[in-house]
């Protein structure tokens, strides 16, 4: 069985049941006396090399008020490159980075930038095409492979059975579709989780972040190295493969 779960937020990977990652689904956001940062979304998936994506930082006063500051952006990887505007692009095929912003000498918490090949024929979907994220179709049962669960989705077509759906963002979605039916303008997808390899045809993850971010717990049963660097920080790498993703079984 292929999974690694940690408390960290990466809802992309998490729903594989790989991997939990850096953030929240309400961007990521410390805050130092009166004043915070965050980035949304927390997590990004780029699919290509040269991909962009922006991503949008929010720095407010204690009152609430917008901090009237310039922000500074940095990415932890070459693989994903960042500009003055919080635009993201990817320049490999297959790679990752932390992505922060500053200002007035605050720094965000991390957001994700995964760059991966999806399986053939997967469907990904936006934030803003998930109407209700994930609920288990038995809530009593622990999450597993063959786990069932239905997400509410709108501006798609109903996926066929077989299809595998993967959240381009923050929303906790990466499985293969049982079932669709339709309701108005609004999809409803019953999913399983899928072993990683199902879900990506060509992964590799390295990422490194400050301990104090987050208490981190991982499954031995994956590939995965975890390193504490000398200055305190973690490096996490996982290494993929590039074969075909398997076949579901009939």
């Amino acid at each position: 069985m292929t999974k690694m779960g940690t408390t960290l937020a990466l809802p992309i990977v998490v729903s594989a049941l790989l991997f939990v990652g850096c953030g929240s689904t309400n961007g990521t956001e410390p805050s130092r006396g009166d004043s915070s940062i965050k980035i949304v979304p927390s997590t990004v998936l780029l699919t290509e090399s040269g991909e962009s994506y922006t991503f949008r930082a929010v720095a407010l006063e204690a009152s609430g008020a917008p901090i009237d500051a310039d922000i500074e952006w940095f990415s932890s990887s070459p693989d994903v490159t960042v500009d003055s505007s919080g635009q993201v692009t990817s320049t490999v095929a297959v790679g990752s980075a932390l992505i922060t912003a500053e200002i007035g000498g605050l720094a965000s918490k991390p957001a994700t930038v995964i760059v991966a090949e999806p399986a053939t024929d997967a469907l990904l979907v936006t934030d803003d095409q998930v109407v209700e994220l994930p609920v288990a179709v038995d809530p009593s049962a622990p999450p597993d492979l063959g786990t069932q669960y239905t997400v509410v989705l709108s501006g798609v077509d109903p996926p066929p059975s077989g299809t595998l759906v993967i959240a381009k963002e923050d929303s906790p979605i990466a499985g293969r579709v049982v079932s669709s039916e339709t309701t108005g303008s609004e999809v409803t997808v019953t999913l399983e989780a899928v072993p990683l390899t199902e879900v990506f045809y060509n992964l590799d993850l390295t990422l490194s972040f400050p301990l104090a971010i987050a208490d981190l717990v991982v499954d031995d049963t994956v590939p995965t190295t975890v390193t504490e660097e000398e200055d305190g920080s973690l490096t996490i790498i996982y290494e993929g493969d590039d074969t075909e993703p398997a076949e579901p079984a009939m």
